[in-house]
């Protein structure tokens, strides 16, 4: 999931929390992780936009 793609394009953290919600709330995928042992990796270079790092300019109200 990237903040930085329409759907909607996540600038602040009302619009972020949406986002993280719309995906992670599927009742298939509730049903999935509920059933399913899994590992997650953090991609830690694509947090905000892709391509981030510390350095990185903020993006909207949305920061490191």
């Amino acid at each position: 999931m990237y903040y930085d793609k329409p759907g909607p394009m996540a600038y602040n953290l009302e619009l972020a929390r949406h986002k993280w919600h719309a995906i992670n709330y599927w009742p298939s995928l509730v049903n999935f992780y509920n059933n399913t042992p899994l590992y997650l990796q953090k991609d830690d270079h694509d947090v905000l936009k892709d391509d981030a790092m510390p350095s990185s300019s903020a993006f909207g109200e949305l920061g490191f």
